[in-house]
């Protein structure tokens, strides 16, 4: 160590330096403490650098997120990308899943009630006391079929009819109108046909690559150069809102190259494999012969859009605007379709705005600012119901105002409750239920005691008739009809 006196260095060990005679006990405590104090300080200055550095790589962290997130976020293709992808989430929802097996339950009833100065009860009430339900199971395993239909009146049986499939023959059954089962024997290949009504398990699949095919084609046809965004502050409910408006141009040039783009995107085996499977079932379902061929097809109309395009053989001053506006975090504001009159006038076809949570205002108008109908829509959903309900003004209509009322019950059986209601006119309303079962198995009634329909003779015609007459519900619905016949002979001969 040094000699805090005269700088000589000397031993750790002595107490007195030899060439000054100087106490060195203080100067080595003195060492020490100034040795732990810049340990400290190191240890400080990392510590404090290590803060700076962690706040420094955070703060880019956040920076490169969020711009990624505008970047990818606030892109106008983007947001129409979304779109398109909501839209066919939705409609594959609606697409059963692939199964050997599926039953299904149903009912449909109207309940009509209209005011007097409108038409009088007697003119509907017919229609309140009929009321259909039924069932359909369909086992594509083991080529089966299971389909009971009955229709009342009044609350009572009208006619009650079973149909049955099995081994390439359908079996009627009229209930209590005939004692036997009608038997109608089909061609093997159009028994297996008629699975096609409902939906096999190889159309399901084909009808989900059709579907995630035209969407994956439409977003690669929609490019970057037929948007763009601008910012706008629209006046909701009283209130200024700050929006980015995105909109799709669509001209006839844009129109036309997006047609073609689709088509040659759509121009892949995965897709027409699919969409000629789906349409040879339904032209089979149809008894259309199969003469169209969609590669053919597709590969023409490519050949037609390729040719206008090469000519630039385009109308001018027809651009029409599919515009979403959106709020500072990308949710849904408006959404509006419009195009430029002769006028040079922007001209708004379609206005569907989000007032609040749930609650939405619309407007359709039509040439020369013509208002169709305005109105609001008001969403409400808990985890059984689902209730859209809607006040709508039609000019076309004289003003008259519409409620629109549509409760989904979910559960077992969905069950659609539309109303729709006017002080002018009354109240109509449609109820559906709905329910699906893909666990269950078709079950067949002992069928041996049947009957070709070809051996169906005129007595056994005569006895299915009296039968239907002797029913107290037939008699009914003939008696209202021929009330209702006499009305309005009567309304037409004045």
């Amino acid at each position: 160590m040094m000699c805090p006196n005269c700088g000589k260095e000397v031993l750790s060990t002595m107490e007195i330096c030899p060439n000054c005679g100087s106490n060195l006990e203080n100067a080595t405590v003195l060492e020490n403490l100034e040795r732990n104090i810049h340990t400290r300080n190191n240890r400080k200055s990392n510590k404090f650098l290590f803060i700076i550095v962690g706040i420094l790589f955070v703060a880019v962290l956040v920076v490169l997120g969020v711009y990624f997130f505008l970047k990818s976020n606030t892109s106008s293709k983007n947001i129409f990308d979304n779109l398109i992808t909501y839209v066919a989430d939705e409609v594959e929802k609606v697409i059963p899943e692939k199964t050997d097996f599926v039953s299904q339950n149903y009912s449909f009833k109207a309940d009509l009630n209209l005011n007097k100065d409108v038409l009088e009860p007697e003119y509907y009430s017919f229609i309140n006391n009929l009321e259909f339900k039924g069932t359909a199971a369909v086992d594509y395993k083991n080529k089966t079929i299971s389909s009971k239909m009955s229709a009342l009146y009044n609350n009572s049986s009208l006619l009650d009819l079973n149909i049955y499939g099995s081994n390439n023959n359908v079996y009627a059954d009229l209930g209590d109108l005939f004692s036997k089962y009608i038997n109608i024997p089909i061609e093997k290949e159009n028994y297996n046909q008629l699975f096609d009504l409902y939906g096999s398990s190889t159309q399901v699949a084909d009808l989900k690559i059709v579907l995630n095919e035209f969407e994956t084609g439409l977003k690669k046809a929609l490019k970057d150069e037929y948007f763009k965004n601008e910012k706008e502050t629209l006046t909701i409910d009283n209130k200024e809102v700050g929006t980015i408006k995105h909109t799709l141009i669509l001209n006839e040039k844009n129109i036309t190259i997006i047609a073609r783009d689709l088509f040659s995107y759509l121009n892949n085996d995965k897709f027409l494999d699919s969409y000629n499977r789906l349409y040879s079932a339904s032209a089979n379902i149809q008894g259309v012969e199969e003469d169209f061929d969609i590669r053919t097809s597709i590969k023409t109309t490519i050949d037609k859009l390729n040719a206008q395009i090469e000519a630039n053989d385009f109308i001018e001053g027809n651009d029409a605007y599919v515009s979403i506006f959106v709020d500072g975090s990308n949710s849904f504001v408006s959404l509006t379709v419009s195009y430029i009159a002769d006028n040079d006038n922007e001209l708004t076809l379609v206005d569907v705005t989000k007032i609040s949570k749930g609650k939405y205002s619309f407007e359709l108008t039509g040439e020369d600012n013509f208002k169709i109908c305005d109105g609001k829509v008001s969403l409400t959903e808990t985890e059984d119901t689902y209730v859209i309900h809607m006040n709508l003004d039609n000019d076309l209509l004289e003003s008259t105002k519409l409620n629109i009322a549509t409760t989904v019950l979910h559960g077992n059986a969905d069950t659609y409750n539309i109303a729709v209601s006017s002080e002018d006119f009354g109240t109509v309303k449609l109820i559906f239920t709905n329910s699906y079962n893909n666990s269950a198995q078709v079950t067949l009634p002992d069928l041996s005691n049947s009957i070709l329909y070809t051996d169906l003779t005129e007595e056994d015609s005569n006895v299915i008739l009296e039968k239907l007459m002797q029913k107290e519900s037939f008699n009914k619905l003939i008696e209202d009809a021929q009330s209702l016949i006499l009305l309005f002979s009567n309304i037409m001969g004045q």
